[in-house]
């Protein structure tokens, strides 16, 4: 049974990473293209004259007429010199392409970008018939449109350089981030089934204890350093080597420049700019990939012999990443715009400080994740990560929704990294109803350690016990290290191993205070509990009699 609900959610879970994508249409050079045609774009970016627009009056003067150096989408969308200027310019610069998509970009681009916008008020066939005769006349950028003119064609070749540039950039920043996320999931299923390669037992015994298995400075990996964070083994510090690696090799490379761009004052602003886009691109690939790596239902735990405590070290490396990568690109921006004298202008801006709120709370998730903290407020750790995390995701979300409109697929990232999380926490909800609520034998074996069995549960590694009948906070839930004895009863279907799950007590934690005062009260205190354990719990044909949690 067990493996079928595990097949189940392996599809669900790949689902729920393609749908929002799909939905979204994908990414930038993914199903997404920012400027097609680009000749079209090219001509509409470079004309920017004022327009003569209509308003309607109060008055009895009637219609009157203001031009505007900034017009509206209305005005865009009725104002017959614009629109023969701009047909002519895409009758001439974009003979290749088919009607169909150059009246489909008509429809989409010519008022503007945004999503709900007028309509021309003519056809782009329309507009090129009204013309009449050939323009003769170069507009110029500085007087009003008043009639059909020609487009400046070093500057209609300026702006077609940076508008394709720009979304050649923007593609290989997208195309870096699956990098990250595809080989961040791809490459322990890889190793791990390396371990099927025939090779001599000596040489891969060999090779383990030496290479995989040694804490990579030292002779401990499970003892904190410096009361700070463990010590890695050799095994895990390769492959967190391989992420720093990654991630700083794909925030410096795959960079063109328009040189000169219709966008940037100089070379160096227009590549510090793309820097700082790969980084926050960057950054929100690898939320997918650190909640993924986070999740006890994780479908890595399935397809790999790596252990839950393993990808939760990993998650917190590529988390630090992440975090940096934000302030990277926030810090960026703020250079830039203060050099410009824009920050002030720009600052008040909703994107900007949803932006500012996103990467505030990924910081703020630092301090509350420390190993002390961890271990010494275990019930605060948690309140504070799922808070903060949210409270990013959101930031996350409407600092691309006030920047973009969400027409470049960037949230696709965040609604990732959203359904793995709803994803293991629906997955929690399935196991809670298969093992169903336990009754666990609480006993204290000493100062330092309090014994939990509970009958008819096998278990490895880490499991998450819940105590729905202790306190009012019945989410919370609390880890527990299983140390294993075997005990051999008779051969045959009579033999079993029984399981010790072991926990070093720690008095400072609510819940084994908690427990302390249980056991305080009456002998053989029992409890009530949840077992939430790792993906690969053993299944019921496979279970022994009891596992003792100490």
């Amino acid at each position: 049974m067990l493996r079928h609900i595990q097949s189940l959610a392996s599809i669900i879970l790949l689902l729920s990473l393609i749908c929002p994508v799909y939905s979204a249409n994908g990414f930038v050079g993914y199903g997404i293209s920012m400027y097609k045609p680009p000749c079209a774009h090219a001509c509409r970016s470079s004309i920017t004259n004022p327009l003569n627009c209509s308003t309607n009056s109060n008055d009895d003067m009637g219609i009157t007429w203001i031009i505007e150096k900034s017009p509206e989408p209305d005005c865009y969308a009725t104002n017959n010199a614009f629109l023969q200027t701009l047909a002519y310019c895409i009758y001439s610069h974009c003979r290749t392409e088919s009607n169909s998509t150059l009246q489909r970009y008509w429809e989409m681009n010519v008022a503007g970008s945004e999503k709900d916008q007028p309509l021309p008020n003519q056809a782009y066939q329309q507009a090129l018939q009204n013309i009449g005769f050939r323009p003769n006349i170069t507009a110029n950028a500085s007087t009003a449109l008043e009639s059909a003119s020609l487009v400046s064609e070093e500057l209609y070749k300026l702006n077609w350089r940076t508008l394709t540039v720009f979304e050649e950039v923007e593609a290989t920043h997208e195309k870096f981030g699956l990098v990250l996320l595809l080989t961040g999931a791809i490459i322990p299923i890889g190793l791990s089934f390396a371990r099927f390669i025939p090779v001599p037992t000596r040489l891969k015994t060999t090779f383990e204890a030496y290479v995989i298995t040694p804490p990579l400075i030292g002779h401990r990996h499970k003892v904190p350093l410096f009361n700070t964070f463990n010590m890695p083994t050799r095994g895990q510090a390769l492959f967190i080597a391989y992420l720093i690696f990654i991630n700083v090799v794909l925030c410096a490379v795959g960079f063109n420049s328009a040189d000169p761009s219709a966008w940037y004052t100089s070379n160096h602003l227009e590549i510090l700019t793309y820097v700082s886009n790969r980084a926050g691109i960057l950054s929100f690939a690898n939320i997918p990939l650190l909640v993924l790596y986070s999740s006890r239902n994780n479908i890595l735990l399935w397809l790999t012999n790596w252990s839950h405590s393993t990808f939760l070290l990993l998650h917190r490396w590529i988390a630090a990443i992440c975090v940096i990568e934000a302030c990277l690109h926030s810090a960026i921006y703020l250079h830039i715009y203060s050099a410009q004298g824009e920050h002030s202008s720009e600052s008040q801006r909703a994107y900007w400080y949803w932006g500012i709120v996103a990467t505030l709370a990924m910081v703020l998730i630092v301090p509350g994740s420390m190993l002390q903290v961890r271990r010494r407020f275990y019930e605060f750790f948690l309140a504070w990560h799922v808070i903060f995390f949210l409270l990013a995701m959101v930031g996350c979300c409407l600092h691309i929704y006030y920047r973009y409109n969400f027409q470049w697929g960037y949230e696709n990232w965040i609604y990732m990294a959203l359904a793995i999380w709803g994803f293991e926490r629906g997955m929690r909800i399935l196991r809670f109803a298969r093992h169903g609520i336990r009754t666990a034998q609480v006993s204290i074996v000493d100062d330092e350690y309090i014994k939990l069995e509970i009958p008819g549960i096998a278990a490895d590694g880490d499991v998450y016990l819940y105590f729905p009948t202790l306190t009012w906070r019945v989410w919370e839930n609390h880890p527990f290290s299983v140390m294993t004895d075997v005990c051999q009863a008779s051969l045959g279907a009579d033999r079993f191993n029984r399981l010790n799950a072991v926990v070093f007590q720690d008095n400072r934690m609510d819940i084994s205070r908690i427990l302390q005062e249980e056991v305080s009260r009456c002998v053989g205190t029992e409890v009530a509990v949840i077992v939430s354990g790792p993906a690969r719990m053993a299944d019921e044909k496979f279970m022994f009699d009891y596992t003792d949690f100490v």
